[in-house]
């Protein structure tokens, strides 16, 4: 009998329901950077309203905007809360987000690191019948890495940052930081590990490296930039959308 039934089930198109989340990214930077912080929505199906609240640290990092967002989002500041919204007026075009960016979050680091918190009791998103989803709200948050700029320079360690923007159309800066005079490879691969882009390959004196990665030429797609470094290897996910 029990067989029977998982037979109906699955022939019925029942499956286990998943869960829907909304998590802030956690973000490396540096003071005096702006940094684009991704909130990624997953299994986020029939979102016709979404009403946000989102705490940090306005004494340590300032908020500039929303980029990138899957629809238009509203939004404002006060005293150190974001409020975002936005509703279908029309209910034919609700957000359907299965693992991907809702939108970005722009911050110009001031002097330190802020926690990014979700104010739960404050947020909700309903679908087209006007039912709430259930969401489990992930925080996250930015921290900053010391400039080599600072007295304690000689305690650096090598860096490499996300690029800025992310996606980026055309062009977009990649930086990095080195703590040793060493022979340096900067590189980018695409999505099959094909070598499209050398950057970077001489040797370098210790500081902090900003360079232009100009994009006009390649497609759009996903693409890995690797900094190498002695012994020390690290890779950024870097996405062209032209």
């Amino acid at each position: 009998m029990k067989y029977f039934f998982f037979i109906i089930l699955y022939c019925c198109g029942f499956t286990a329901a998943q869960t829907t989340s909304l998590k802030i990214n956690e973000v490396t930077s540096s003071i005096n950077e702006r940094i684009s912080v991704p909130v990624i929505a997953q299994n986020l199906n029939d979102a016709a309203a979404v009403s946000l609240k989102i705490k940090y640290d306005n004494q340590t990092v300032s908020f500039s905007g929303i980029e990138n967002g899957a629809v238009n989002f509203q939004y404002s500041e006060n005293d150190g809360v974001i409020t975002i919204g936005w509703f279908d007026i029309t209910l034919m075009n609700p957000i359907n987000i299965q693992n991907d960016n809702l939108f970005n979050l722009i911050f110009d680091i001031s002097s330190g690191s802020s926690t990014l918190e979700f104010l739960e009791e404050s947020c909700e998103i309903s679908n087209s019948l006007g039912e709430a989803i259930p969401i489990n709200y992930i925080n996250g948050s930015i921290t900053t890495v010391t400039s080599v700029d600072d007295d304690n320079s000689s305690q650096q360690e090598y860096y490499l940052f996300q690029n800025y923007p992310n996606p980026f159309n055309s062009s977009t800066k990649i930086s990095f930081i080195l703590k040793g005079k060493e022979r340096v490879t900067l590189k980018i691969f695409n999505s099959l590990g094909q070598e499209v882009r050398s950057l970077i390959n001489s040797e370098l004196e210790t500081g902090r490296y900003n360079i232009n990665f100009d994009a006009e030429d390649l497609s759009s797609g996903v693409y890995f930039c690797q900094l190498k470094s002695g012994s020390f290897s690290s890779f950024k996910k870097l996405i062209l959308n032209k």
